[in-house]
């Protein structure tokens, strides 16, 4: 009974021993760890807060030449539009003088016609078909050169209006972008500002966790050596009982076979002796 309860005293101070080395192995452990991660997070908190304040940077300025951007495009917009204007007058104004030229190429058919026929007829009027005959052909010059002014006013009003147009789009794109890049930078300098704070509090705790850490890893120990000599102790006493518990199970048993052989032969000598009786 008493190595039992020395067995029971000393696994109790082995486990109380073990727990009290694995918790102070896993606060030193832990005060390590969270030292290293306080300091990790320092250094990350620092880099983030250097990448924050450039993409913040970075951000501003992709905002400024986006707003440029936007401007000058709108500009070229403006200047696009009222170019396109313009060039819609040119193309208005050409086709009018395509239109005149029409006309005074269908004058210059006529004249033509009048003119031959005033030459078959006789001299004068070749004189006056002549005459008919050199106006139209002015007025077929005229006509031409008109039509091609407001062909190129019309082409060029075009190409002008293009231009502008994909001038404020872009400006618009960068606009946006620019924009983008100053929230995300924004967002970034915030977060990399969080991250300094917490890593500095980290920094700071770790080495109060390191230490509080050691002191129970050494508490840990001495319990853990005090608890396995009483564990061996016990141990010894455990064996011996188990060595004693494990004679008196075996003559247990057999007291029992005997038992159990004996009731059997009693149970079939009844029985014989009742069977003899009967006959």
């Amino acid at each position: 009974m008493e190595g039992t309860i020395h067995f029971v005293v000393g696994t109790i101070c082995y486990v109380v021993g073990t727990i009290c080395f694995v918790v102070g192995t896993i606060c030193f452990v832990v005060g390590t760890i969270r030292f290293v991660v306080g300091t990790i997070c320092y250094v990350v908190g620092t880099i983030c807060f250097v990448v924050g304040t450039i993409c913040y940077v970075m951000g501003t300025i992709c905002f400024v030449v986006g707003t440029i951007c936007f401007v000058v495009g709108t500009i070229c917009f403006v200047v696009g539009t009222i170019r396109f204007v313009v060039g819609t007058i040119c193309f208005v104004v050409g086709t009018i003088c395509f239109v005149v030229g029409t006309i005074f190429f269908g004058v210059v058919t006529i004249c033509f016609v009048v003119g031959t026929i005033c030459f078959v007829v006789g001299t004068i009027r070749f004189v006056v078909g002549t005459i008919c005959f050199v106006v139209g052909t002015i007025c077929y010059v005229m006509g031409t050169i008109c039509f091609v002014v407001g062909t190129i006013c019309y082409v060029m009003g075009t190409i002008c209006f293009v231009v502008c147009t994909i001038c404020f789009v872009v400006g618009t794109i960068c606009f946006v972008v620019g924009t983008i890049r100053f929230v995300v930078g924004t967002i970034c300098f915030v977060v990399g500002t969080i991250r300094f704070v917490v890593g500095t509090i980290c920094f700071v705790v770790g080495p109060i966790r390191f230490v509080v850490g050691t002191i129970c890893f050494v508490v840990g120990t001495i319990c853990f050596v005090v608890g396995t000599i009483c564990f061996v102790v016990g141990t010894i006493r455990f064996v011996v009982g188990t060595i004693c518990f494990v004679v008196g199970t075996i003559r247990f048993v057999v007291g029992t076979i005997c038992f159990v052989v004996g009731t059997i032969c009693f149970v079939v000598g009844t029985i014989r002796f009742v069977v003899g009786t009967t006959h």
